[in-house]
C-alpha cells in the first residue's frame, strides 16, 4: 500500500468514525431522558444540541401521560430520521411502560366489544362525571376492571372492586421503580377520588375474559422488551392462584361449604401472595 492509499484509508476511517460517533451521541441523548419542552431556546434541536437560525425544528412528544405532555424531543431537519427511530425502536427497547398510543387503542377495542346494554346504567353515571377529553376521541371508562381490594380500613373486609382507566399524570400499565413487577393504574370512584396502582396479577386473575390464561393471550401485543419477562411471571402467578381456586371450589362442591377465608388467606400467603396490592 503506497502513501496515498494509506492517507486515503486513514481519511475514510476518520470520516466513518465521526459519522458513527455522531449517530451514537445523538441516540444516547434520546434514550437518556426526554427533555422538558417548555422555556426552551428557539431553533434548538435537543438531539444534536444545536441552536441555529436556520434550524426548522419540530417536536416529538413523549408518548406517556407523565409530565402532562410537556416532555419529549425537538429535532431539526437533519435529525428528523430520529423521530422514526423513536417510534420504532425507543419504545420497544428502552421503556418500562406501555405507550399512551397503544393504551388508547386497547381501551377503544375493549369499549367496542362490551355489551352496552349490560353496562349502560353504570357507564352513564361514570361518563357524566369525567372531564371531557375532546382530543382523545375515545371513551375510556366504558369497561370496568375487576380487582381484589384490601382496604386500609380494618373494619372493611376484602372484596372485589370494579375500576376503570382514568386519565391522570401516570402511565396506565408500567413497571415499578425496581423493575420487579407490573402495575395497572386504576380508579374506582366516579369522581376520580380513589385511584392507585394495582398489581398486574390481580388484574389478570379477575379479568380472564379480557386477559385470558396464557401470556400469548395478553390483548396488547406492542409490549416493551423489558416488560415481557415480568408479564410472564404475572401469568405464572395467576396459574398457581387458579389451581388453588379450583381446590377451594372443589371443597365447596363436595362439602357445600367454602374454606374459611382466614385459612384461604394463610394458604395463599405460603403458596403465593395474592394480597400484593
Amino acid at each position: 500500500m503506497n502513501s496515498n492509499q494509506i492517507m486515503t484509508h486513514a481519511l475514510v476511517n476518520d470520516i466513518v468514525n465521526d459519522i458513527v460517533n455522531d449517530i451514537l451521541t445523538k441516540w444516547l441523548s434520546i434514550i437518556e431522558y426526554p427533555r422538558r419542552l417548555v422555556m426552551i431556546r428557539v431553533h434548538w434541536c435537543s438531539i444534536c444540541d444545536t441552536t441555529k437560525d436556520t434550524n426548522m425544528c419540530s417536536t416529538c412528544r413523549w408518548d406517556t401521560l407523565r409530565g402532562n405532555n410537556l416532555y419529549g424531543w425537538t429535532y431539526c431537519e437533519r435529525c428528523a430520521i430520529y423521530k422514526t427511530l423513536i417510534n420504532t425502536y425507543y419504545y420497544k427497547h428502552y421503556t418500562t411502560f406501555i405507550r399512551l398510543k397503544t393504551i388508547k387503542r386497547f381501551i377503544k377495542e375493549i369499549n367496542d366489544s362490551v355489551n352496552n346494554s349490560v353496562n349502560d346504567s353504570i357507564n352513564d353515571s361514570i361518563n357524566d362525571s369525567i372531564v371531557n377529553d375532546s382530543d382523545d376521541d375515545f371513551d375510556r371508562k366504558k369497561y370496568l376492571f375487576s380487582f381484589y381490594r384490601k382496604s386500609s380500613n380494618i373494619n372493611i373486609k376484602p372484596y372485589i372492586e370494579k375500576g376503570f382507566y382514568t386519565r391522570c399524570l401516570n402511565d396506565f400499565i408500567y413497571a415499578n421503580d425496581t423493575n420487579t413487577s407490573i402495575y395497572v393504574y386504576i380508579s374506582w370512584n366516579v369522581n376520580n377520588t380513589h385511584y392507585k396502582p394495582i398489581n398486574m396479577s390481580n388484574i389478570i386473575f379477575y379479568n380472564r375474559n379480557m386477559f385470558g390464561y396464557e401470556y400469548e393471550t395478553f390483548p396488547i401485543k406492542d409490549i416493551p422488551l423489558k416488560l415481557r419477562p415480568l408479564l410472564h411471571k404475572h401469568y405464572n402467578d395467576c396459574k398457581e392462584w387458579y389451581t388453588l381456586e379450583c381446590v377451594f371450589n372443589r371443597v365447596h362442591y363436595k362439602r357445600s361449604a367454602y374454606l374459611p377465608f382466614d385459612i384461604q388467606k394463610n394458604i395463599f400467603k405460603y403458596w403465593n401472595n395474592l394480597f400484593i396490592l
